[in-house]
């Protein structure tokens, strides 16, 4: 697992003279704008009423470190799975097993949910009740379709 600073090391080695790792990283975690307060407040009555709540991301060591350190996203969630740490990414099948694995539960067992359709699709062929996301109210309505009410 390569950490964050050696993840933007090897980048600026591959990319050539003229960047250097403050600014690479500067580029990398400019595509984030805050964290959506809808799905926050999703997030927090689901843990509040005893539902275990993870995140399972497709991430490198850069973006987890902004996420962790600036908008404490880890905080958030009671387990978190990401890919850089993992080896394995969305929606390759391994991805899922370990997913179920660490989360202790079987898949048929867990509620998947992912902005990206082949991440849900992937979550489905591995036995999981998946939903594509696209904000926390469509979320909560389906979540209360399967039993689970924040």
């Amino acid at each position: 697992m390569l950490t964050a600073d050696a993840y933007l090391a090897e980048l600026v080695r591959a990319l050539g003279p003229g960047l250097d790792t403050e600014a690479l990283d500067a580029i990398l975690v400019s595509i984030f704008r805050g964290l959506k307060t809808d799905t926050v407040d999703l997030i927090h009555r689901l843990r509040g009423a005893g539902v275990p709540v993870a995140c399972f991301s497709n991430t490198h060591a850069v973006h987890w470190r902004y996420l962790v350190r600036e908008l404490q996203v880890d905080r958030l969630f009671d387990v978190t799975l990401c890919s850089f740490q993992e080896q394995v990414v969305k929606p390759h099948p391994e991805s899922f097993a370990r997913a179920a694995e660490k989360l202790g539960s079987e898949p048929g067992a867990i509620l998947f949910a992912d902005d990206r359709a082949d991440n849900v699709v992937g979550a489905e062929a591995a036995g999981m009740r998946a939903h594509r996301f696209t904000d926390a109210a469509a979320m909560e309505r389906w979540l209360a379709g399967h039993g689970v009410v924040a």
